[in-house]
């Protein structure tokens, strides 16, 4: 893989960041044509940023054919390190979100602060790291033991099930196996953001998209993602008008993120080599800051407008350029460099 193609993912992962921004920030501000946009097309970027992480795990399993296991526990100890630093931040807003919902539940705050500790994620998208130290257990175990298939099944069963569990919850209501296990999933995961029903399946698709030759070239890629991207506003539609009393589908999301990123990796973008690291990093600062900044700016995030994006976006940034001017190792996590 060159470093042109590199530049195309690094782009598209800073224009990923910046959907995320939108649909945490700005909302249904624009109203009908705003939440189609945040449902249709923001909703591409999470999948899209684990996609990119299995991918680049992938191609370092590989390059490290020989030593595998020191590459998987460097990767692991880094991911971590960076879930550690952004928890230490993160929990004093956690805490404080606990305590305007619960008032003086203590004990009961304590075992949610547990579960989101180890499970579910620290606070607002610090599940996305969670996760990927999960996933990135699970490729290495089944890969390192040459049973890929059987972990791409699993992860796909996973995913169909993350899907049930986060858009079929009636069913709770007349089948008891559902009922048992949507409990059992609430109790340890509260949603379905987590690394069994997302990111396994997702980084799976990165890890095979790189340890198989996929030839699919730009123009198909861009051709595929606007029929995909077109069948998802109708699956919304679907959603819209109940005909499913009242459960959800969300499959072609899926679909859109992987052409999204044959596309990004497919990008032939010499002219921009120069800012790809720039682009990289501040990607990763983008997604990892501005959930602390909304709420610090909007803590009840009601009546978030553009300013309110603009605003975030602005300290985010500033964030970024505060932490390379500090220059200091253990600081450079937080932006991923």
């Amino acid at each position: 893989m060159s470093k042109k193609n590199i530049v195309g993912i690094d782009l598209f992962k800073l224009i990923a960041a910046i959907l995320i921004v939108i649909l945490h920030c700005i909302g249904n501000f624009f109203g009908e044509i705003g939440n189609a946009f945040k449902i249709n097309i923001c909703s591409i970027a999470v999948p899209f940023f684990f996609i990119t992480s299995g991918y680049f795990y992938g191609r370092g399993l590989n390059r490290n054919e020989n030593s595998k296991k020191t590459y998987f526990i460097k990767y692991e100890k880094n991911l971590i390190k960076m879930y550690i630093a952004w928890s230490l931040i993160g929990i004093p807003f956690m805490i404080r979100s606990y305590l305007s919902i619960y008032g003086n539940r203590y004990s009961y705050i304590f075992l949610l602060m547990i579960r989101n500790v180890f499970f579910t994620g620290t606070f607002g998208i610090y599940w996305y790291i969670l996760a990927m130290i999960g996933s990135s257990i699970l490729i290495y175990y089944f890969s390192s033991r040459n049973r890929l298939k059987l972990m791409y099944i699993l992860s796909f069963l996973c995913f169909i099930f993350g899907i049930l569990y986060s858009g079929f919850q009636s069913w709770s209501e007349n089948h008891i196996i559902f009922s048992y296990l949507f409990k059992l999933t609430w109790i340890i995961f509260a949603s379905e953001r987590n690394f069994l029903m997302v990111s396994w399946f997702y980084m799976g698709i990165g890890y095979y998209l790189a340890t198989h030759e996929v030839k699919i070239n730009l123009s198909w890629s861009i051709v595929l993602f606007i029929l995909f991207t077109g069948i998802k506003f109708g699956e919304s539609y679907i959603n819209s008008i109940d005909i499913l009393n009242g459960n959800t589908i969300s499959v072609v999301q899926a679909l859109q993120a992987v052409t999204y990123f044959l596309i990004a990796i497919n990008l032939k973008l010499n002219c921009m080599q120069g800012i790809s690291k720039i682009m990289r990093e501040l990607s990763s600062t983008i997604y990892f800051t501005h959930f602390l900044f909304i709420d610090i700016i909007n803590p009840t995030q009601v009546g978030n407008t553009v300013m309110t994006f603009a605003e975030v976006m602005l300290s985010c940034v500033i964030f970024y350029f505060i932490i390379k001017k500090i220059n200091n190792k253990k600081l450079n996590i937080l932006i991923n460099a």
